[in-house]
């Protein structure tokens, strides 16, 4: 199989393989698919793989790989799905941004760590990312500008901040979930602005003892959980502030801009902070 120059296409998901993915996988060099998902698959994914200069989808979910991932992997991915495995180590930050076709990229329930906050600044064409149950630590990614992408996990991991601005100007998201963090989560001022308002926002399990000012600027018509996050404070006059009827996105520099408003820039809110700690409000 390792001889065949011109295949394209290799499928072997479900088929109960065991061992580990040989270093001569180096040698399809016109190979565009590669699936092994859901075999028994041992061992680290081999460094020849960047030598698959044409390689689109990389696929070995649900096996039991593990070692670090490639330094070096094809820049032509658009799909990798190597979640459910047991890599260590932390993302290669300086090929992914290289990969300016990069579509899906789903690494979660795997063991690896580090700052991620700017590894995806140019992936425009991303539509799903799953960092879920790793290490990762720091800010949480910037996703920003990203017309294609519709949801994005980043639950339980060890973010401890969200940038302003983080998420903005991604008009088809229609997920963020960022819940089950074991840092305790601080919220700067317009870190979830822009969001679209259809955007479900999951904050479920976290610590996050006070709302910042434009946390959630530009947000109408939507609902907002904030529930059972120990946030002990809100700022001051909770919910006064709001953004005319006219406006849909967020105007720095206007009469309220500098007062301290948990909500402001927000509208018609359906909003739940049931069991918290508030005491300043």
């Amino acid at each position: 199989m390792f001889n065949a120059a011109n295949l394209k296409f290799l499928d072997l998901h479900s088929n109960n393989l065991n061992g580990t993915i040989s270093n001569r996988i180096g040698n399809l060099r016109n190979l565009e698919h590669l699936d092994l998902r859901h075999n028994m698959l041992t061992g680290s994914q081999p460094q020849s793989i960047a030598n698959c200069s044409a390689l689109l989808n990389l696929m070995l979910s649900d096996n039991y790989l593990d070692g670090t991932i490639p330094s070096a992997l094809p820049k032509s991915l658009r799909e990798i799905r190597i979640g459910r495995n047991d890599f260590v180590g932390s993302l290669p930050e300086s090929t992914i941004r290289e990969m300016s076709n990069l579509t899906i990229f789903h690494v979660d329930r795997n063991h690896l760590h580090g700052d991620v906050s700017f590894t995806f600044v140019n992936a425009a064409k991303l539509e799903d990312i799953n960092l879920a149950y790793n290490k990762f630590n720091g800010s949480a990614p910037i996703l920003q500008g990203m017309q294609n992408l519709e949801s994005i996990i980043l639950r339980s991991n060890y973010f401890d901040m969200v940038l302003p601005h983080s998420f903005s100007g991604n008009d088809n998201l229609m997920l963020l979930d960022i819940s089950v963090q074991d840092s305790e989560l601080e919220l700067d001022s317009y870190a979830f602005a822009s969001v679209p308002s259809q955007t479900e926002l999951v904050f479920t399990g976290n610590q996050i003892p006070h709302i910042s000012p434009n946390a959630f600027y530009g947000r109408v018509n939507a609902s907002l959980s904030l529930g059972h996050l120990s946030i002990q404070e809100l700022g001051e006059y909770v919910l006064l502030c709001t953004i005319p009827h006219s406006e849909t996105q967020p105007t720095l520099g206007t009469q309220n801009a500098t007062h301290s408003y948990a909500f402001n820039g927000t509208r018609g809110l359906t909003l739940d902070l049931t069991e918290n700690f508030i005491r300043i409000v």
